[in-house]
């Protein structure tokens, strides 16, 4: 009875603490393109092990809702995209056990879930702490087994930030489409663009337009986050498969690097 009191004034404690105070917004400083990597253990070998690794983070229209995309540019087929909302004293489906803000909007958030460890296939709390203090974003993942006080690191992401435009890559494609082919040709496009913004963390835009005097002359205006994202979208099975689907529909493709000389926009475009 003693242990049950004690779990439930934890549990009453832990959400008088950051239920009502904690909001995704308190996260807002970490918003942006960083660039990184991941170390693990390589069980094989008994070693750490190093890839690269970026992530770009934002918050939801409706700031209640922290996204995560994680960018693998030697392994795009990892690339994954996490949303994650706050509700009462829960980050996603995770505890949170300790959030700290600095004035300078700098931050640590602690969080906590049962499960089992995905290594020794174990019951384990799963632990992950989230570490703002520019110019660094690190995100720990630690494992403590039942029965065991030893928390284990499992893992560690270590991004810095970029600058949001100096490391873009801009980039002009000319292309000649059979026009027998067009209209075949613009849906694979369209599929091949939609589906690289949605998974990609690194395309960051796509603008194609055809010349109104000859509608077969196609223009495709293409911005990444950095030379490697570039290199990571063509090696992606998306893209394989559209430059397969329209090897015969293209006549001629022209690919322009460009450097920015200015950009001006409205806040909402």
């Amino acid at each position: 009875m003693k242990k049950q009191f004690l779990t439930i004034l934890f549990a009453f404690s832990i959400s008088l603490c950051f239920g009502q105070r904690f909001q995704v917004k308190d996260l807002a400083k970490s918003t942006g393109f960083w660039e990184g990597n991941l170390t693990y253990l390589d069980y094989s070998s008994g070693k750490p092990y190093s890839m690269a690794a970026n992530i770009t983070l934002s918050l939801t229209q409706d700031q209640k809702g922290f996204i995560m995309l994680y960018e693998y540019p030697k392994e795009p087929h990892s690339n994954a995209k996490d949303t994650t909302y706050v509700k009462g004293n829960l980050f996603g489906k995770d505890q949170i056990v300790a959030f700290k803000k600095e004035l300078n909007g700098d931050f640590q958030l602690i969080t906590d879930v049962d499960g089992e460890d995905g290594n020794d296939h174990k019951k384990a709390v799963l632990r992950h702490t989230y570490l703002l203090k520019e110019p660094q974003f690190s995100i720990v993942k630690e494992v403590k087994f039942v029965g065991s006080d030893q928390w284990i690191k499992r893992n560690e992401y270590v991004f810095k930030r970029q600058a949001k435009d100096s490391n873009r890559l801009h980039r002009i494609a000319k292309i000649r489409v059979d026009a027998k082919q067009l209209e075949a040709y613009k849906l694979l496009l369209k599929e091949q663009m939609n589906t690289a913004i949605k998974v990609e963390p690194g395309v960051l835009s796509y603008t194609a337009v055809a010349d109104k005097k000859d509608a077969t002359s196609i223009t495709i205006f293409e911005v990444y986050a950095n030379v490697e994202a570039y290199q990571s979208h063509i090696q992606t099975p998306h893209f394989k498969k559209y430059k397969d689907a329209v090897k015969d529909m293209v006549f001629s493709l022209e690919l322009i690097d460009t450097d920015v000389v200015c950009l001006a926009k409205k806040d909402n475009f």
